[in-house]
């Protein structure tokens, strides 16, 4: 059996170099300062001062938009552009991005009746949200519930990040699992299981449309997705199986995913969490002073196999994001939870989810402060770069690291 897995991996990755390969060969640059015209869809929309900057893709290539506030198109619609493309370098790194500014846009085609739905629900939470709690709490709790942080101020931001608890901002696994979960639960008390299971499937495509299809949301619903779709057939479900599954069809859809940053954070984390958690923590335990274990071996085992790619993409990491993570990570499942609850409220009866949501402002504004505090303290790691070699050097050892452990588990040594 293992023989097979083996060869079954490395099909896979010879799958996936050919695609590469294919994909990055045929592939050329765009031309500098030069008009251009071409039809894409959204696939990105991100507020900030009185600019939107959209994300869109034509000829293989990520391009920013960058309209005026007035500009505004939905997630999901056609859009004709034209305009002036400029190559842009990222800085501390060689990639170029393409930013076309102030564009002439004209709406080609509406969003499908799925996509323009998602919107709309999407929209009418998020106002009812901002509505009623201050600007940092209203983007905080939207940033849970749908991981996306367009609204969030930027000192925040930076506080969030410095202090390791930007992932919380992430839509992910936790997520997904609530919604399917509360779904299943509910659908199964009048229909038959095989039935309720089809709608959660269904339900996890509808939350992944709302929290607008980023890269560690798309790996958590088809996870969850596999997940479910096996217990209709029956089978056992690996996790690490269905992670590897989920990266590889990803990948090959979109070869592109390699390169970007909230796809490798997402799936080193959960690498973390199901690899290395159970070395650290070992089986589960009951208990609150378990719980707050639970949370830090969660937190530690994503961190740490993350720890070079922050160093790389923010040149700098705090040193106090444990501590952050156990005063803070307790309230996010309730926070995640609460606003859901509010959020389905509030496109029922708008008045009494406002009301709702002053009980949720105590546990945010507890998370706002406690970020806020600690981000201000100077206990950061920074560099200019991070050597390519030295990371790799890292995942070598950690590997090893974690084989050592896996064996001496095995022989049931300590």
């Amino acid at each position: 059996m293992q023989k097979i897995l083996l060869l079954l991996f490395a099909f896979c990755i010879l799958l996936l170099l050919l695609r590469f390969g294919q994909f990055y060969t045929s592939r050329k640059p765009l031309p500098d300062q030069k008009e251009i015209t071409f039809i894409t869809t959204i696939t990105q929309a991100k507020p900030k001062a009185n600019r939107i900057y959209y994300t869109v893709l034509y000829a293989k290539h990520q391009i920013t938009l960058q309209a005026s506030s007035s500009q505004q198109f939905d997630f999901g619609t056609r859009i004709k552009v034209s305009g002036k493309i400029k190559a842009m370098r990222a800085e501390n790194a060689n990639r170029v991005w393409y930013l076309v500014e102030f564009p002439k846009m004209e709406k080609v085609k509406d969003p499908g009746m799925f996509t323009r739905l998602a919107n709309t629900v999407r929209g009418r939470i998020t106002a009812t949200f901002e509505k009623t709690l201050p600007p940092v709490s209203a983007a905080l709790l939207t940033g849970i519930v749908f991981g996306q942080k367009a609204s969030m101020p930027k000192q925040f931001e930076n506080s969030l990040a410095k202090t390791g608890v930007l992932h919380v901002i992430a839509a992910s696994g936790m997520n997904v699992s609530l919604v399917a979960g509360g779904i299943l639960w509910l659908v199964s008390q009048f229909l038959k299981r095989q039935v309720a299971v089809g709608v959660a499937i269904a339900s996890i495509g509808f939350y992944a449309v709302l929290a607008g299809l980023q890269p560690s949301i798309v790996r958590a619903a088809l996870m969850g997705s596999i997940a479910f779709a096996a217990t209709l057939l029956g089978r056992q479900y690996t996790v690490l199986f269905a992670l590897f599954l989920t990266g590889f069809c990803m990948l090959l859809f979109d070869p592109m995913l390699i390169s970007d940053l909230g796809f490798q954070l997402s799936f080193l984390a959960t690498l973390g969490i199901v690899v290395i958690q159970p070395l650290v923590f070992g089986k589960q335990q009951k208990g609150i002073v378990a719980m707050i274990k639970a949370d830090l071996a969660i937190t530690f085992s994503a961190q740490i196999t993350t720890v070079p790619l922050l160093l790389s993409a923010f040149s700098s990491y705090g040193l106090l994001s444990l501590l952050t993570n156990a005063l803070v990570l307790w309230t996010v499942p309730i926070i995640l939870l609460g606003g859901m609850i509010i959020g389905v409220t509030s496109l029922i009866i708008p008045f009494f989810a406002s009301i709702l949501l002053y009980l949720l402002y105590p546990l945010l504004l507890f998370f706002e402060y406690i970020v806020s505090i600690l981000g201000r303290l100077p206990v950061v790691v920074s560099l200019e770069a991070l050597p390519w070699q030295i990371s790799i050097g890292y995942y070598c050892i950690l590997l090893a690291v974690i084989l050592v452990k896996r064996k001496r588990a095995q022989l049931g040594l300590q």
